[in-house]
């Protein structure tokens, strides 16, 4: 990729996909999309692709996942609500 050296801080990056994604996924199947801002140069677009292939998952698998998931969220403990600035008076 090329940018330009007096470009600064002028580079931005976005993923753009549509999902969740389901299985099955062929390895090679086109998931997504990177696109590279580079400010007064046009923007870069590459895709992003299926690394390897996933089947789609049984009950056991299904419910490990969920399981897995579950344990995840009481791990990280309540989510912490956004501070609200108290009006001045």
């Amino acid at each position: 990729m090329l940018v330009p050296v007096t470009g600064g801080d002028e580079i931005a990056a976005e993923v753009i996909y549509t999902g969740p994604f389901q299985a099955p996924i062929t390895k090679g199947d086109e998931l997504g999309e990177l696109v590279v801002d580079r400010g007064e140069l046009p923007a870069l677009r590459v895709p992003l692709v299926a690394s390897a292939s996933i089947a789609p998952g049984g009950f056991m698998v299904k419910m490990t996942a969920a399981a897995q998931h579950l344990m995840n969220r009481l791990n990280a403990g309540p989510q912490a609500e956004p501070a609200v600035e108290a009006e001045a008076s």
